[in-house]
């Protein structure tokens, strides 16, 4: 009957992933496990399952000589789980690349600033701007700036000097604060630099592996029913874009001797109402 949609999964509201670690048991006990989770801001757009089988096939023949198939079995099975977010947070990079993110603190990077070329100077920026962290460069700098000459449509490199800057000469001062030459302050050039920095924090990837995964999934039905999904070992199998608000992955799903299905995963649905 039409109404027994009801009892269909309707949506998939919650996720939980969470890095597998041991830690060493104490006064010499078993070793603990536990999970370290990857923060989830909002639910997956889209969690697919799929049961990677692959089958054989016994042939058979008919009494007229045509081929059949008798019987099929399933020669492996390699689960993968494919899930996609509208936003993720930084610790959603770490299955990205491959590797844990940490908080670090005066970590060495670049700064980008662009800006018109109109005037002498470019005012520096103030606590919690983008160039904030910036040092003065001296002479030997390896910031790169340039302009694009619009005779040549080629880029023009700027050089860095500590003082009087002439012709194609510009100073960077601390946090960013930009002193240009008369040539270049009446040019009205665009310029784009990309300076060295040292942040105070920042949150990074570092070289440490993020070994195997747990997922944890919660959806509802049309009734308001709880269905729960499982997969207990999880490895991460690609990447994705590192360079878009959404952000997605593939895992493979890894067999799991307490699931009950030889599957590596399971899916339960409750008799329990979302409350």
């Amino acid at each position: 009957m039409a109404s027994d949609v009801i009892l269909a999964l309707r949506a998939v509201t919650r996720c939980f992933i969470g890095q597998q670690f041991t830690s060493p048991g104490v006064d010499g006990g078993a070793p603990i496990n536990y999970l370290v989770p990857i923060a989830e801001t909002i639910p997956p757009e889209t969690m697919t399952l799929s049961s990677g089988e692959s089958f054989n096939e016994i042939p058979g023949r008919l009494l007229n000589g045509e081929g059949t198939r008798e019987y099929t079995y399933v020669k492996e099975r390699k689960p993968e789980l494919t899930m996609s977010y509208a936003a993720a947070a930084p610790s959603f990079d770490s299955i990205l690349v491959g590797k844990q993110m940490e908080s670090v603190t005066d970590y060495e990077s670049f700064v980008y600033l662009e800006f018109n070329a109109t005037s002498t100077t470019i005012p520096a920026k103030t606590s919690g701007q983008s160039g904030f962290s910036i040092a003065a460069q001296g002479a030997n700098s390896t910031a790169n700036c340039y302009y694009i000459d619009p005779a040549t449509g080629l880029p023009q490199t700027i050089e860095i000097v500590a003082a009087s800057p002439t012709g194609n000469q510009m100073i960077i001062g601390a946090s960013g604060a930009i002193t240009l030459s008369t040539f270049l302050s009446t040019s009205n050039f665009f310029i784009r630099c990309w300076i060295p920095c040292t942040y105070t924090s920042a949150t990074v990837a570092t070289s440490t592996p993020i070994g195997l995964l747990t997922i944890f999934a919660q959806g509802v039905t049309y009734e308001g029913q709880v269905v729960e999904f499982l997969a207990r070992n999880c490895a991460r199998y690609q990447g994705g874009e590192l360079g878009s608000d959404k952000k997605g992955t593939k895992l493979a799903v890894l067999p799991d001797p307490n699931d009950g299905t030889d599957l590596g995963f399971q899916i339960v649905y409750t008799q329990e109402i979302v409350g």
